[in-house]
């Protein structure tokens, strides 16, 4: 049986109250109400008449799934910011400047990679119920790297022990489809994180190669106008975390300075 996310309802007769998320943790209703409600804002700015209760409602669920995992992994670090909706046109450094980022570094975007030569059990979780043989990874990369394909096939094979290794053969990572995207995530393009997903037991990759210039990063809210921005400590606490070399540099920050 697949997994699935907790509904959540939340309203004003809820503050100062505290969710229990699957019995793992608490969660202060209050953060998570301010969120909503600014979504509510956006989206009748955007949309208006018959199609913003349709739209609000799918960003509530999505910013109030986000919102409750950060806060009961928890990650202490949190910094939730709301960006314009041209976010997406601005240059990295124009994008680490509304931020408040120290450095385009430490902006990342999170991508569903699918193992297209996956051999494991497809018939639990969408085939995800071995972290260390999964035929979905979500991988948070820097904007100023790349996935490296070689990089990743090897390091998701050597999650396993040595004894237990497929062969190479069985490696093949692609960027999954967005149906797949929509059904694992959640989350529409451009507001994925690996915070509240849809099948909380898709595994993460963290690159070393992020993990060894950044400690501090800033990914995807559940919204695509909210940015969340994280100690790498505290995305650490995740289950399923994995931090292996994964990435290979795209450009370096001076070159982005001269408008590459």
């Amino acid at each position: 049986m697949d997994s699935t996310t907790t509904k959540f309802n939340i309203d004003e007769g809820n503050l100062g109250k505290k969710y229990i998320v699957s019995g793992e943790g608490e969660v202060d209703a209050a953060v998570v109400l301010k969120l909503v409600q600014r979504a509510d804002r956006l989206l009748a700015d955007k949309f208006g008449g018959p199609g913003l209760v349709k739209c609000a409602t799918k960003a509530k669920e999505s910013v109030i799934r986000c919102a409750v995992e950060v806060s009961s992994t928890p990650c202490y670090s949190a910094l939730w910011k709301w960006v314009p909706a041209n976010y997406y046109e601005l240059t990295l450094i124009e994008r680490q400047k509304l931020l408040g980022a120290r450095s385009i570094n430490q902006l990342c975007k999170a991508m569903l990679m699918e193992n297209k030569s996956f051999n494991g059990d497809i018939t639990r979780d969408f085939g995800c119920s071995d972290p260390h043989n999964s035929r979905f990874y979500l991988v948070v990369v820097q904007y100023t790297s790349t996935i490296d394909m070689k990089k990743l096939e090897n390091s998701v094979r050597t999650l396993k022990p040595k004894s237990e290794r497929l062969s190479p053969n069985n490696f093949k990572f692609v960027v999954a489809s967005s149906e797949s995207n929509s059904r694992l995530t959640g989350y529409e393009h451009g507001a994925v994180s690996p915070f509240g997903m849809a099948c909380p037991n898709v595994p993460i990759i963290f690159p070393t190669e992020a993990e060894a210039e950044v400690n501090f990063i800033y990914l995807g809210g559940g919204h695509v106008d909210l940015k969340v921005g994280v100690s790498v400590s505290d995305f650490q606490k995740k289950e399923n975390v994995f931090l292996v070399p994964a990435s290979t540099r795209k450009y370096e920050e001076a070159e982005e300075e001269r408008g590459r």
